[in-house]
């Protein structure tokens, strides 16, 4: 099982087994409707793991951009000499403004194995950054203090397809809007302080529907 259906708090309430067969028919671009027909459970279920695999995208972003922000504060600030030449060739570049402040870096990420662009304000604070990974590439948008991501967008790889993902955060860091477009269509998730999910919102073939949410991640309202 791929790592983010690892874990109870991936996983859920959903057994592995079946989440493994709808991960498995995602990948092979089924819609919703079809995945829950083949599994053989209903819709709302495999909109949990649809929202389990956003989740996974919630966590794994904080991570790649306090990698990001390493990145620009940990040594690569340094300017270094370049040769005047067509080609250059070397694992970190730094980018300084007319008063010596460093505004761009552009270096290898040893942990993903990417290239990753971060862009600074006047005030050398992360505010920007693009990184390429193995599992898709991510941009990530903070805000003032450099340290809170607010806005995240990328392409989660999945099981050879790819899923484009758009998650906003408050102004502490939590995530409060994430929406992700599968084969069968979008899924929006309205998110409460706390980081949990109160409202889903997903169009597929078969049409649209809404779902309400109580504190533990339950179904509590849904139509049609």
């Amino acid at each position: 099982m791929a790592d983010y259906m690892k874990g109870k708090d991936r996983s859920g309430d959903v057994d592995p087994r079946i989440v493994e067969a709808i991960k498995n028919s995602l990948g092979q671009g089924q819609s919703i409707s079809q995945i829950a027909k083949v599994v053989g459970v209903p819709a709302s279920t495999v909109r949990h793991v649809v929202h389990r695999i956003q989740g996974f995208w919630s966590k794994v972003i904080p991570a790649s951009a306090a990698v990001i922000c390493a990145v620009a504060t940990a040594g690569l600030f340094m300017g270094q000499a370049m040769p005047r030449a067509q080609t250059v060739e070397a694992q970190k570049f730094v980018l300084k403004d007319s008063a010596g402040k460093v505004r761009a870096v552009l270096a290898m990420d040893k942990d993903k194995d990417g290239p990753v662009l971060v862009l600074a304000d006047e005030n050398e604070k992360p505010r920007a950054g693009l990184g390429v990974f193995k599992d898709g590439p991510r941009l990530i948008l903070r805000d003032g203090n450099g340290a809170t991501p607010r806005v995240e967008l990328g392409v989660l790889g999945l099981e050879s397809k790819d899923w484009p993902v758009l998650v906003l955060r408050d102004e502490n860091g939590k995530v409060r809007v994430g929406l992700t477009v599968f084969k069968d269509g979008p899924v929006l998730h309205l998110y409460d302080e706390n980081d949990k999910p109160r409202v889903e919102l997903d169009v597929s073939k078969d049409g649209p529907g809404l779902s309400l949410f109580n504190e533990n991640k339950k179904i509590i309202w849904r139509v049609p």
